[in-house]
């Protein structure tokens, strides 16, 4: 039976910032993986796909409506989060 090596979670973050505090670089990577997840949101739980409008305006109020629908998802996952854990 093979035995099982446990790691601790390590991350390398490699990035042309220079001078720049590591702890500083973990809040940017942080920031970027909180983007990537809203725009991961916004296309799978919101079901927001690509805008077919012809007028500037509608485009506009396409992407502010998805949005305001993103706000309200996260908004509410973090009031049941909060209301559920004490």
């Amino acid at each position: 039976m093979r035995s099982i090596r446990r790691r601790e979670g390590c991350y390398l973050l490699r990035t042309n910032l220079c001078g720049r505090e590591p702890a500083e670089l973990w809040r940017f990577y942080i920031q970027l993986t909180e983007v990537v997840a809203a725009f991961k949101n916004l296309k799978d739980d919101l079901q927001l796909r690509p805008i077919h409008h012809q007028l500037i305006e509608r485009v506009e109020a396409h992407i502010f409506v998805a949005f305001l629908a993103y706000h309200l998802h996260v908004s509410e996952s973090r009031a049941l989060l909060k209301l559920f854990s004490g």
